[in-house]
């Protein structure tokens, strides 16, 4: 079964699978929910930005993931596209 990891970010918002948390508290939580996951899939980490987030916090989660021993997806809201 597949339970990807998420991330929903907005300036003043941050959810991780679903709930709501501290910036600070990312980190960690990633670390304890990747325990014992070891391919690329299961460390993914999927990061949906919300249209009010910064720059500067995005690069601060990705960072947090990837300390946490995840692999950031980012996934853009955006129907279509020529991704």
């Amino acid at each position: 079964q597949e339970d990807t990891l998420t991330v929903q970010a907005g300036e003043k918002t941050l959810l991780f699978n679903g709930e709501q948390i501290e910036l600070n508290d990312l980190e960690p939580k990633l670390r304890t929910a990747l325990t014992g996951r070891t391919s690329d899939t299961e460390r993914a980490v999927v990061l949906l930005p919300g249209d009010d987030l910064t720059f500067e916090r995005n690069l601060f989660l990705l960072r947090a993931i990837k300390q946490a021993g995840g692999l950031p997806a980012i996934m853009q809201e955006n129907e279509g596209g020529d991704g």
